[in-house]
């Protein structure tokens, strides 16, 4: 379980952060700067298959959060009482 949640949780960071970075800050040298430049220039641009899963799973995550399916309640409540023991 903590293996695929390490998975899960190195691939979303992995994807985001692919998101979240920016151009290169203002100080940089010259040549760090170009450097930068010529690995986002050879970055290939996202395809569906690269935001269609965290947007599925994102979505996924959101309504169940609203609404949790009775019989997904009762399978989750179950699955608590085994491994208390109860």
């Amino acid at each position: 379980y903590l293996l695929a949640l390490s998975i899960i949780f190195v691939s979303m960071a992995a994807i985001m952060l692919r998101m979240a970075q920016g151009a290169p800050p203002e100080g940089l040298g010259e040549a760090d700067a170009e450097a930068m430049a010529g690995r986002a220039a050879r970055r290939p641009a996202d395809t569906v298959l690269s935001v269609l899963p965290p947007m599925v799973l994102g979505a996924v995550v959101l309504i169940l959060g609203i609404h949790m399916p009775k019989p997904l309640s009762e399978l989750l409540t179950q699955a608590a009482r085994a491994v208390r023991g109860f």
